[in-house]
């Protein structure tokens, strides 16, 4: 039994099949990754992800072509990432509602719109996919289509500008330390609460993540207040001989 296992792992149809799977998880992971860095609590990925899907099949199915389709879908994304952000800035309700409300909604609208397109129909209509990429000289990737290729290349390049950049720098401020933003002009006036008035995260970003990044949250406040007392010791002996 477990040399069976062993064999499946192993096998390039495996991993074939994990990439394929995965694209998607890693392309959604990475816009929720920018949200949470910048101190946004997007609960509504799900239904923009569906949203996006829909629309970019159907525009494919009507006869446009594969990459009009994914740039449909990101338009449709981006719309519903608009939403949310028109209901948590402008309005100030709550990311956790507005979150779960843009997922019900892109999700809802997203079956609603298929239902009304395709009234009778006993099999889901099909499109023509990417092709696989024949010419890359990699045994596992040449079997997928550039999407894979594009979600695996994009991984290193969000990590290197959010930790190599001035602008990775500016949204890991906003998310960490409001006020810092604020402090250098990249916030407007805030609240009295210290929280960016463009994201407004109704409390501190990080105490609104999912449960693996609350981990993470836990260590970095752990890091942050140690870092703070380790100032405050340097600073307190020299206020007090001034």
């Amino acid at each position: 039994m477990g040399g069976e296992i062993l064999d499946v792992v192993v096998g390039a149809p495996f991993w074939v099949a994990v990439l394929r799977i995965a694209t998607p998880l890693v392309l959604g992971t990475l816009g929720v990754l920018l949200c949470e860095r910048a101190g946004v609590l997007n609960l509504g990925i799900e239904g923009i992800m569906v949203a996006g899907a829909f629309a970019g099949w159907l525009a494919v199915y009507q006869g446009s072509g594969l990459w009009t389709g994914v740039g449909v879908a990101a338009v449709a994304g981006a719309g519903l990432g608009l939403l949310h952000a028109f209901l948590t800035v402008p309005l100030g309700l709550s990311q956790h509602v507005s979150g779960l409300g843009v997922t019900m909604f892109g999700t809802s609208l997203a079956y609603y719109a298929y239902r009304v397109t395709f009234p009778n129909v006993s099999a889901p209509p099909t499109i023509q996919p990417f092709a696989p990429m024949d010419w890359l000289p990699v045994p596992v990737l040449n079997t997928q289509t550039p999407l894979t290729l594009f979600a695996l290349v994009v991984v290193p390049v969000i990590a290197y500008v959010l930790n190599r950049t001035p602008a990775g720098l500016a949204v890991r401020m906003v998310g960490e330390n409001p006020g810092a933003a604020e402090g250098q002009g990249d916030g407007g006036r805030g609240d009295e609460r210290g929280e960016h008035p463009r994201i407004r995260p109704h409390g501190h970003p990080r105490r609104k993540q999912g449960f693996p990044s609350d981990l993470v949250g836990a260590h970095e406040d752990h890091a942050s207040e140690a870092r703070r007392d380790e100032v405050l010791d340097l600073v307190e002996p020299v206020g007090e001989r001034l």
